[in-house]
């Protein structure tokens, strides 16, 4: 529906409800994204990372946001960090040999 603000304030009391969840800042993330202030979905990343290093959608998305921001190198490897979590993901694969191309 686009309504970022009222997506961005059921995310916000999300994560206020459990801090400790990464999905909550990866989908905040991926709402940031979506606004000129880039720098808060890197932040939301981050943390999504933070809670769960293990985890490889935070890195994917990471990446995908870097390689937005022309980051290339950090964008492939996010996405290598998130192959070695991750060795069946297709969309991940494709996205990194994209990038290498």
């Amino acid at each position: 529906m686009n309504d970022i603000e009222r997506a961005l304030d059921d995310s916000n009391q999300a994560i206020q409800l459990d801090p400790q969840k990464s999905l909550f800042y990866i989908n905040r993330g991926v709402i940031h994204q979506k606004t000129v202030d880039k720098s808060k979905a890197l932040d939301d990343y981050n943390q999504a990372i933070n809670l769960n290093s293990e985890e490889s959608e935070p890195y994917f998305k990471r990446g995908i946001l870097y390689e937005e921001i022309g980051q290339k190198e950090n964008a492939l490897m996010d996405y290598t960090q998130a192959i070695e979590l991750n060795s069946y993901s297709l969309k991940i694969y494709i996205t990194r040999g994209d990038i290498l191309f």
